[in-house]
């Protein structure tokens, strides 16, 4: 009988076990397990390796007779660059065997700039087509390259950035270039993407080989002859003769010293060449009543050389380079 009787005991004290194992809550450790596979499934994290930083149990709401443990939990994650306050609703059922997790669901907002939504951002192609909508422009875009973004670091830690289209135009003494700017910033929200183009802007860019531009210019038939001499990436005009509409001729200039800071300091800042340098004429040849504005002109496409008053017939000089 006594054997019987220690036998019924250990049946019951077996029996129990699972339920006194089961009771309570699910473990710190399941949870956390748990939570770093649902961070690795989620939108934000998927292709990346994220680790759990810190977990803060918000609120927490256990029920015995219904056998369920509702978590309100928050967590610190991140990688190597980037980091983000992500939050989770886990609803955990208690079985025979312990806890799990039931399902689980976003609780408030995930807070953070991620490397992966980031990377969706910066193609290429996706700028482009940004920039077609922002711009009002249909058909392909042509020629553009995506260059100068903003350091990804920096993005994620102002929550914005920059992105470069460009366009490079090769001319024979320079190079433009056409920039659009897209400026995106960081909008989350449930029903708009996270990172959004916000502004567009419009720059062009002027590289110069001044070593080119450097030489002598002429008119077509010879008569007018322009120096232009280059030292340690500097223009200086060094010399103009010819003869010019009724023998009005070319003496030197009047400011030139103007003409060579104007000039270098537009190449210098990449700015559209547009300057202007006067070229003496004495009185004499106009019968002495005024002195024509003669200026030989310095653009993108070159040099010219005109009057701004007297002579109305005088027409524009283009000058060619010849060496």
């Amino acid at each position: 009988m006594k054997k019987r009787t220690w036998f019924l005991a250990a049946i019951l004290s077996l029996s129990a076990l699972p339920l006194m194992t089961g009771c309570g809550t699910a473990s710190e450790s399941d949870i956390e397990e748990d939570l770093l596979k649902i961070i690795k499934e989620d939108y934000w994290f998927k292709g990346f390796n994220p680790e759990i930083d810190d977990i803060e149990i918000e609120k927490r709401k256990t029920d015995e007779d219904d056998k369920t443990d509702v978590i309100y939990i928050v967590a610190d994650v991140k990688d190597d660059v980037k980091e983000i306050n992500a939050g989770y609703k886990l609803t955990y059922m208690e079985y025979n065997d312990g806890w799990e997790l039931e399902y689980h669901e976003p609780y408030g907002y995930s807070e953070g700039l991620w490397e992966t939504d980031l990377k969706d951002v910066l193609s290429e192609e996706k700028i482009i087509e940004d920039f077609k909508y922002r711009k009002d422009v249909s058909g392909d875009v042509k020629g553009y390259s995506l260059e100068n973004i903003t350091d990804k670091k920096e993005a994620i830690k102002n929550k914005s950035f920059t992105a470069e289209l460009i366009k490079p135009y090769e001319n024979e003494y320079h190079t433009m270039i056409s920039k659009e700017i897209l400026t995106y910033e960081w909008c989350p929200g449930a029903y708009a993407e996270a990172w959004t183009c916000t502004d567009t802007d419009s720059e062009t860019e002027y590289v110069y080989d001044v070593k080119k531009i450097a030489g002598t210019w002429q008119s077509d038939d010879g008569n007018i002859e322009f120096v232009l001499s280059e030292d340690d990436g500097k223009l200086k005009a060094e010399s103009i003769k010819g003869t010019i509409a009724d023998g009005l001729t070319l003496n030197g200039f009047v400011n030139a010293d103007e003409f060579n800071t104007n000039i270098n300091e537009l190449i210098s800042n990449n700015e559209c060449l547009d300057e202007t340098l006067e070229i003496a004429c004495p009185s004499s040849a106009t019968g002495g009543d005024y002195d024509p504005y003669i200026y030989i002109g310095v653009y993108n496409s070159g040099f010219e050389v005109f009057l701004n008053s007297g002579y109305s017939d005088f027409e524009k000089i283009e000058l060619k380079k010849v060496n």
